[in-house]
């Protein structure tokens, strides 16, 4: 008996190591494209916090003129109230109700306006935890690879 391999243990062992090298090839593309997907999703991510930023911005500044605006209608309503207890003036307690009306609008406005800023802070935060979460997944599929495997992906 001969020792060593015979032509089909080598067969054998070519076809072992062609199945094998597939599978990695397989795997560095499924790394490949998770990587892809990672960065797509963290630029989506930046741009959706942008957007959450500049909503913000754009309601803190209506939030400023609103106030602006409703802090005369408070003290002409403060006013008008001191002249009502001071003399008969219905007409003046109409016109002070539309103003009371007009204020509750107001408020209700900055109040909704505030809801939706919250909502997109909310909305920004877990955006966040999204790209956090695919950045820890990134991480863990780069660790997977072998530093060879890193430079051939150009990682």
């Amino acid at each position: 008996m001969t020792e060593g391999l015979s032509i089909n243990d080598v067969v054998s062992r070519f076809g072992d190591a062609t199945v094998t090298l597939e599978a990695l090839g397989e795997r560095l593309r499924a790394i490949s494209l998770a990587e892809e997907s990672a960065v797509e999703q963290s630029q989506s991510l930046n741009a959706t916090a942008e957007s959450a930023r500049s909503l913000a911005d754009e309601l803190n500044s209506l939030t400023s003129t609103i106030r602006e605006a409703v802090a005369p209608l408070v003290d002409a309503l403060e006013a008008g109230r001191s002249m009502i207890a001071s003399a008969d003036l219905g007409p003046v307690a109409d016109d002070l109700a539309t103003l009371r009306a007009q204020v509750d609008a107001q408020r209700q406005l900055l109040d909704s306006r505030l809801g939706e800023f919250a909502e997109a802070l909310a909305d920004r935060e877990d955006l966040g935890k999204r790209l956090e979460d695919a950045e820890a997944r990134y991480s863990t599929l780069l660790a997977k690879l072998t530093p060879k495997q890193q430079t051939k992906l150009g990682l």
